[in-house]
């Protein structure tokens, strides 16, 4: 190889300049691109597949979906983030519009799903399920809520006037032609109303009773209006109690109609509830959700996937809402991608070595247990 004589001062220039940029601080560019991951991997709270700590969302989450998926990752030999989501839909969304290129955790195959991404082969079956408040415990909250609204309210307002009219004549009436009421004011007036609510229902003790004409007259248009003022006042109290009471007399899907019935926005319980004609359809974005609406008796049932309902049953629902034995609309969980994931022969490989050598059934009774069906 032959050098030419004026390539060299140009040679021995770059050597100079070289040897100089640690002391001028000017360097040859590095490559200081940090390793991207090879997939993104979509996950929402759902228990037990999935669990997110909400006060520190750094934390590593853990659950059935996610041990699964590490087994699978560690056999691909792939890196991979977490991308979390508010639900189902948003999911659903994320996939299609290319945020993220795989989901876990609970995803139903549907019809209407395949046809716009693609699944992997199943990894667990189950179905749709009711949750209902435990019918031996009666909620306080529950009965107040129902109790409180515009046209009880309305109705005790309209015989609480009528008390304190009744107690005003009474007063007028009575206090100069007897001694029975106080000639003040408002001990008179105290007098009245009390009167006024022992003749309203019917309890009559005797101590105070008109001497006038006009005060017995008004004794008998207090008994006639408010004998059936008191009974639809008590009634309403009475049937609100029967209310909580049979509210669980729910057993199956139709009992649904007619019923305040809560799901999560986008899933299959939310399609199952559209399509059953129920009108009183309350959705959110969890079921955790839909479960505290269901504690506090704004619902009468919640309709979702049997696991994630079994699971608050047996810890934050415990003692006070339980799932129905009915199971239905079966369906199966896959892990969701794009369509032509360049992955999903892997996984499906893999999912199905997971499943002869054991190791998925170890994962799953870790969350599930060996009784779960």
């Amino acid at each position: 190889m032959t050098i030419s004589i004026k390539t060299i001062p140009l040679t021995l220039f770059l050597c100079f300049i070289y040897c100089l940029a640690p002391f001028t601080g000017v360097a040859p560019a590095a490559d200081n691109t940090e390793e991207k991951p090879d997939i993104r991997i979509g996950i929402r709270s759902i228990k037990p597949f999935i669990f997110l700590n909400e006060k520190d969302p750094d934390q590593e989450p853990t659950g059935f979906s996610i041990d699964l998926w590490k087994a699978i990752s560690k056999e691909i030999g792939v890196t991979f983030t977490y991308v979390p989501s508010q639900g189902i839909s948003h999911t659903l969304d994320d996939i299609m519009n290319g945020r993220i290129d795989l989901a876990i955790g609970a995803i139903s195959v549907t019809k209407d799903r395949e046809e716009k991404i693609d699944f992997s082969y199943s990894n667990f079956h189950t179905g749709l399920s009711i949750l209902v408040p435990d019918n031996e415990h009666f909620s306080m909250s529950a009965f107040l809520y129902s109790f409180f609204n515009v046209q009880r309210l309305r109705t005790a307002g309209f015989f609480l006037l009528f008390l304190i009219i009744s107690g005003h004549v009474i007063w007028l009436a009575e206090r100069r032609t007897s001694h029975t009421f106080h000639h003040n004011y408002l001990p008179g007036i105290f007098e009245g109303l009390y009167w006024s609510i022992v003749t309203a229902s019917t309890v009559g003790y005797g101590d105070f009773t008109p001497k006038s004409t006009t005060g017995r007259i008004l004794s008998i248009i207090v008994i006639i209006v408010s004998l059936p003022l008191f009974a639809i006042f008590v009634a309403n109290i009475s049937s609100n109690i029967t209310l909580q009471k049979l509210q669980t007399s729910i057993t199956g899907p139709m009992d649904l109609v007619g019923h305040h019935v809560g799901v999560v926005d986008g899933s299959t319980g939310h399609d199952f509830i559209e399509k059953l004609g129920v009108k009183k359809l309350h959705t959110f974005a969890s079921i955790k959700d839909a479960c505290n609406q269901l504690h506090d008796g704004q619902l009468d049932a919640v309709v979702g996937d049997r696991p994630a309902l079994q699971y608050y049953q047996e810890h934050d629902g415990k003692g006070r809402e339980r799932v129905l034995d009915a199971t239905f609309a079966k369906q199966n969980y896959a892990i969701a991608m794009a369509e032509g994931n360049r992955y999903r022969e892997n996984i499906n490989r893999i999912l199905l070595k997971l499943i002869e050598d054991g190791t998925y059934q170890e994962i799953r009774e870790i969350w599930f247990g060996q009784e779960y069906p």
